[in-house]
């Protein structure tokens, strides 16, 4: 983190891959590794929003994320779960590549199409047709 800030002016997206054995949670797992990547500098921290068993609740990870100074970015495994996501706090939602996980459908269409499709029911933006 510290070698891309010392040659970039753009806010970081942090986020950590652990494997544990109390949990399928990958990404930025524990508050702890929320708080480390903050503390690094981050400006955003993405977290697994899932719904898959975990040691630390999705809220516990956006509150410390956000006590730590940095905006929270869900990653979930559908579109629609952003929506969860940003219920219980986060700032931003993202999604993995469609048909990845086992509840998708496989991909019919592009990812592209499945991200502006959450995008609008998101954000009420004049977006362009067929987006």
């Amino acid at each position: 983190m510290r070698a891309v800030q010392s040659v970039s002016a753009l806010p970081l997206i942090g986020l950590t891959k652990t494997w544990r054995d109390d949990t399928d949670v990958y990404i930025t797992p524990t508050p702890a590794e929320a708080e480390q990547l903050a503390g690094l500098g981050c400006a955003m921290v993405a977290f697994d929003a899932t719904r898959r068993p975990r040691p630390h609740s999705v809220p516990e990870l956006i509150g410390a994320i956000q006590a730590a100074g940095a905006l929270a970015l869900a990653d979930v495994a559908t579109p629609g779960g952003s929506g969860r996501g940003l219920a219980r706090g986060g700032r931003s939602g993202e999604h993995g590549p469609v048909g990845l996980y086992p509840r998708q459908p496989a991909a019919g269409g592009s990812r592209f199409r499945a991200d502006a499709g959450t995008a609008r029911r998101r954000h009420p933006l004049p977006w362009p047709k067929g987006a």
